[in-house]
């Protein structure tokens, strides 16, 4: 019944849109077939495909920092009040701090280039990971902490078989809600910092009023993020039955 919708919704969007580029001017509303032949020549040149890989690069590198950043500070906020404390108030300012305040900043400590859009994308998931993480370190049951002190597991083993178990769910929910918000984030970020990427191919589309390829690149990032994000559930759902199982 879903695809049945899904399929409904497509033909409703492309006969709009059908439409629009018949009553309106192509650099307003191109084209249908104008888009895919825009499509088309940015998955045929091998220029282009290296553009979106960047971003990939990209992206996958303000996951591994703001990982690293986020499972650190929200372990040690949640094992130590007093950090936890401290830290509530520099999360809100950054949860309510506009993202190009801070893009400005990242632009005029790293110049005009991808690491301004890699800097923004970091900050605007930091704060999740770190909640998601401390969240779970304060919901993990004690008991279970002093059962295996008393059957004198070693630490590493606490850690591997009760902690992060018992943390996985929070942190997973977290991770679900940070890689969407890094991929509009990096891809802005792009688009105001720099030629390269996804967004800078967007930003030169936009310049030379290319609106087939503003179009074009707008529909491979949605393609692109949205096959992450299923395949990233599907591994998650995976692990999931992983350790039930065990």
């Amino acid at each position: 019944m879903t695809k049945k919708y899904n399929i409904i919704s497509f033909l409703i969007i492309m006969t709009i849109w059908w439409i629009g580029s018949k009553i309106f001017s192509p650099l307003v509303v191109p084209s249908i077939s104008m888009v895919g032949g825009s499509i088309l020549k940015i998955l045929s040149s091998p220029y282009l495909r290296y553009q979106i890989l960047l971003t990939l690069s990209r992206l996958l590198l303000t996951l591994i920092i703001a990982n690293l950043l986020g499972f650190s500070i929200g372990y040690f906020a949640g094992v130590n009040q007093i950090f936890r404390k401290l830290l509530k108030p520099i999360l809100s300012v950054l949860q309510v701090t506009p993202p190009v305040a801070i893009l400005i900043i990242a632009i005029m400590w790293f110049g005009f280039n991808g690491k301004p859009a890699i800097a923004i994308s970091v900050l605007a998931i930091l704060p999740t990971i770190i909640i998601s993480v401390q969240e779970g370190i304060l919901n993990i049951d004690n008991k279970l902490i002093q059962m295996g002190k008393t059957f004198k597991l070693s630490k590493e083993s606490i850690f591997k078989d009760i902690i992060i178990p018992s943390i996985s769910p929070h942190i997973t929910s977290g991770w679900k809600i940070s890689l969407g918000a890094a991929c509009k984030t990096i891809v802005m970020g792009e688009v105001l910092t720099t030629t390269t990427g996804i967004g800078g191919n967007i930003s030169e589309a936009r310049m030379n009023l290319e609106s087939e390829g503003v179009i074009a690149w707008t529909i491979i990032t949605i393609v692109l993020f949205g096959l992450i994000d299923q395949i990233v559930k599907i591994l998650l759902n995976k692990g999931k039955k992983t350790d039930a199982k065990s």
